[in-house]
């Protein structure tokens, strides 16, 4: 009895529960003489009181997490993605060879006067990689004067640094707004605080200027392309081809901001590839798409499946606005009853948002006005969520499809009732949506079934009809 009683106080202390003790790990840092505690699990860094230190999420990234040492210097934890459920996404060897190659550049470039010093450099006892570097003096960021159109207060000294870069053979793999630092109240001085992993001497140097030119390009049209966007201003873009990059950028946005399937040519991995592709005001977030990423519905020209993924606006060839092709017959409200069913039976379930995605991708693609878009909405909501977990979804061929109809038709009418009929129509419905039947076929069988005749002209007029 004792012993039982042992190990129950001990589970209720979590001395038995090693994942539960994962998620408390804390990692000591020493630096600057100064003791410090990080928990990978909140991102938060503690000193000796147990005070939080302020986060710098100008200086911070997907390999490291930055915090506010003092007035002059900051501090970067090379810690990788965050940690979730007891694991690293990446190895911590692997983030902390990241970190000292980036940390290198910069020292680099501190020498050119094109970013600050580093301090010191060091490695916890278990491994974490870890950096101090200069502050610069007032001023602000490249994305903050970029997203509020002021680039022009910034031109100039952006210039110079290009200018410094060009004549030593640099290039920056990935030159973004997030990279650079205006020093100075009235941004005196570009400073790199950002290095990345393609960042590195050009092969062909006389190719840089222009590259660069390309990169202001972009700063400067970012500089008036989000604050349009952010006032709802006049459209960015009307869609046409074009294979700008300036240009696809604005198509871009103009896109997130109206739902609009775009039609790119993709480069990756030597290959051309034709997508369609739905970005996704994620875009926005963390300043991805100042980085130069999209997040967007992605899915082949051929192929109806689509994924979450991420594409490189430096990696989009072409893009135009995909139309809708009109239908051969208008898309009845009917048939958005179609779609909204399908969706239906997802409603409860960890795929749902994915579902309804799709389904309003395809209502677009289809030609949906918008009352009929309302009307999907509104119909989604007369459903119950189910729960439980999706079957597994196969493919229909529209054959299949049509003999599930011709079963329900048979019993529509005479000497049926009504209530016998719907009996027949809906365990079908379900049977098609919870299997994998698309958009098209359920609308193939709604159609199907609500255009037969009824047969003798009526239904069996029982109880309860």
């Amino acid at each position: 009895m004792r012993t039982l009683l042992a190990l129950l106080l001990l589970s209720l202390s979590g001395a038995l529960n090693p994942l539960q003790a994962a998620s408390q790990r804390t990692i000591p840092v020493s630096v600057q003489r100064v003791q410090l505690s990080f928990i990978p699990t909140t991102g938060r860094l503690l000193n000796a009181e147990g005070q939080r230190m302020r986060r710098s999420l100008i200086w911070s990234d997907s390999k490291s997490q930055a915090f506010h040492l003092d007035r002059k210097t900051i501090l970067r934890l090379y810690t990788g993605p965050r940690y979730q459920k007891g694991k690293w996404k990446l190895p911590e060897a692997k983030v902390a060879e990241m970190g000292r190659e980036e940390v290198e550049k910069l020292r680099h470039w501190a020498q050119l006067g094109a970013a600050l010093p580093v301090v010191e450099t060091g490695t916890t006892q278990e491994g974490v990689f870890y950096a101090v570097l200069e502050k610069p003096k007032r001023g602000a960021s490249g994305t903050y004067l970029v997203k509020n159109g002021r680039f022009a207060e910034m031109k100039v000294k952006m210039e110079r640094l290009v200018q410094s870069l060009v004549d030593n053979g640099w290039q920056l793999g990935t030159f973004n707004p997030t990279q650079v630092y205006m020093e100075g109240s009235r941004q005196q001085r570009a400073l790199l605080i950002k290095a990345y992993a393609y960042d590195g001497p050009a092969r062909a140097q006389a190719a840089l200027g222009d590259y660069y030119k390309e990169g202001l390009e972009l700063f400067n049209a970012f500089s008036e392309m989000v604050p349009t966007l952010k006032a709802n201003g006049p459209p960015l873009s009307n869609g046409e081809k074009t294979s700008d990059r300036v240009q696809i950028a604005r198509m871009i946005l103009e896109a997130i901001r109206t739902g609009t399937t775009v039609r790119v040519v993709y480069a990756e991995k030597n290959q051309q590839k034709i997508f369609h592709a739905l970005p996704l005001p994620a875009s926005l977030r963390h300043n991805d798409f100042l980085k130069g990423y999209i997040r967007a519905i992605l899915f082949p020209e051929k192929d109806s499946s689509r994924k979450p993924y991420t594409l490189r606006l430096d990696h989009i060839r072409e893009a135009q606005f995909l139309r809708p092709e009109a239908p051969a017959a208008p898309l009845a409200d009917e048939d958005v009853h179609a779609v909204a069913y399908k969706v239906a039976v997802d409603k409860g379930r960890k795929n749902y948002r994915a579902t309804l995605r799709k389904a309003e991708d395809f209502l677009r693609r289809r030609g949906a006005s918008p009352e009929q878009l309302q009307l999907f909405r509104e119909r989604l909501e007369s459903f119950q969520p189910r729960g439980g977990q999706a079957p597994k979804r196969r493919a229909f061929t529209d054959q299949e499809v049509l003999a599930l109809a011709a079963g329900v038709i048979f019993h529509k009418g005479y000497p049926w009732s009504e209530t016998e009929y719907n009996s027949f129509l809906s365990p079908a419905a379900d049977k098609l949506a919870e299997e994998g039947a698309s958009f098209e076929q359920m609308i193939l069988f709604f159609k199907t079934c609500r255009e037969a005749p009824v047969k003798q002209g009526r239904f069996n007029s029982w109880s309860g009809d």
